[in-house]
C-alpha cells in the first residue's frame, strides 16, 4: 500500500463527499478507491468512515486523522515545492579545490558566467598545488592535474593542459636561443620548487620532453626558483631565465612577444586534468550546476 497515496484518496473523499466523486475527479474506478480507503483502515485498525449507499460521516477517529492527514500532506507538498526550488535556483556554500595556475588563470575569469547564472551560491575556492584531503577538509568538489589518487571519487576529465618553454627576447639575446634540448644546460632554467603534498612534482631537477617521437628528460639548472606557476612566469618576464608552464598560462605573453616561444617540437605531452566530486544519486543543486559549468567550459 502506498500509504501517501491512501491518506491523499481519504482526504479527498471526505473533502469531495463521496468515494464516486473522489474517483472521478482522480480518474480512477470508485473500486480503487474504495480498495485504497480499505488498505488505509487495515492498516490502522480503525474505521474513518461509516458509509451507507446514500450517505458517509467521519467515525470519532476519522474526525481527528483527517486533520492530521491534511496537515502532513500540507508539508509534504511544502517539501516538494521546496526541492523544486532548489533544484532550479541553487543555493549554499560549495568549497572547491583548484590549481594555483588553472584556478588564477582559467577558472577565475569564467566563475563571472557561473555567478551571473547562479547569484544565490557562495563560492568557496581554495587556489593552490597543496594535495588536499578533500573529506576532511570539507571539500564538495576539486580539479586536479594528474591522476586522480582518490579513491570512489567520480573524475569526470577536462581539456588537458598543454605546456610551453619560453623566455624573454633580452634574455635570450644575452645567452641565446636553445635549438635542441641538450641546449639547456648551457641556459638559466627557471625551476618550480614543489612544497610537500603538491598535485604534481619531481624530485629531481630535470624537465620531460620530447626527442623524435620519444620521451627524453633532461636534467636543467638554474639559480633561481618558485613554488607557484605565476611566480616562474614574472620571473621569466623579468629576463631571469627560461620556463616550463602551462601554455594557456603564457598564451598572451607569447602572443604578444613578451616572452618567446622555445622547443615546440620537444614539448612533452599534454597534462590531464580533471574535475572531482563524491558520487551521490542526488548531488545537490549547487553542486550539480557547478559541475555542468566546469564541464560545458573545460570538458574535452
Amino acid at each position: 500500500m502506498n500509504l501517501f497515496k491512501a491518506m491523499h484518496l481519504f482526504v479527498l473523499i471526505v473533502d469531495r463527499g463521496s468515494l464516486t466523486a473522489a474517483a472521478n475527479e482522480q480518474k480512477l474506478s470508485t473500486t480503487m478507491v474504495g480498495n485504497h480507503l480499505k488498505a488505509l483502515e487495515t492498516h490502522l485498525g480503525m474505521t474513518l468512515l461509516n458509509r451507507t449507499t446514500r450517505r458517509q460521516h467521519l467515525t470519532e477517529f476519522g474526525v481527528d486523522y483527517y486533520a492530521r492527514c491534511v496537515e502532513i500532506l500540507a508539508r509534504v507538498e511544502e517539501s516538494q515545492a521546496m526541492a523544486q526550488a532548489a533544484v532550479a535556483d541553487p543555493s549554499g556554500q560549495l568549497r572547491v579545490s583548484v590549481p594555483l595556475a588553472f584556478g588564477v588563470d582559467q577558472l577565475m575569469p569564467a566563475l563571472t558566467d557561473y555567478t551571473r547564472h547562479h547569484p544565490r551560491v557562495s563560492l568557496d575556492i581554495s587556489v593552490g598545488d597543496r594535495l588536499v584531503n578533500l573529506v576532511d577538509e570539507g571539500f564538495e568538489a576539486a580539479i586536479r592535474i594528474g591522476k586522480p589518487q582518490e579513491a570512489g571519487w567520480i573524475a569526470r576529465p577536462l581539456r588537458s593542459q598543454r605546456l610551453a618553454c619560453c623566455a624573454s627576447s633580452t634574455y635570450l639575446e644575452a645567452r641565446g636561443t636553445p635549438r635542441c634540448p641538450s641546449d639547456l644546460a648551457a641556459h638559466d632554467c627557471l625551476l618550480y620548487s614543489y612544497k610537500a603534498g603538491a598535485t604534481w612534482r619531481s624530485p629531481r631537477r630535470e624537465w620531460k620532453l620530447r626527442d623524435s617521437g620519444s620521451d627524453i628528460v633532461v636534467p636543467v639548472g638554474g639559480l633561481h626558483q618558485a613554488d607557484n606557476a605565476p611566480a616562474l612566469r614574472r620571473m621569466a618576464l623579468a629576463d631571469m631565465g627560461i620556463v616550463l608552464l602551462p601554455e594557456a598560462l603564457v598564451a598572451e605573453d607569447i602572443a604578444a612577444g613578451t616572452l618567446v616561444s622555445l622547443l615546440q617540437d620537444n614539448l612533452p605531452p599534454p597534462r590531464p586534468l580533471h574535475l572531482l566530486y563524491l558520487p551521490t544519486p542526488y548531488p545537490s543543486p549547487k553542486l550539480k550546476s557547478f559541475v555542468d559549468f566546469v564541464i560545458g567550459r573545460f570538458g574535452q
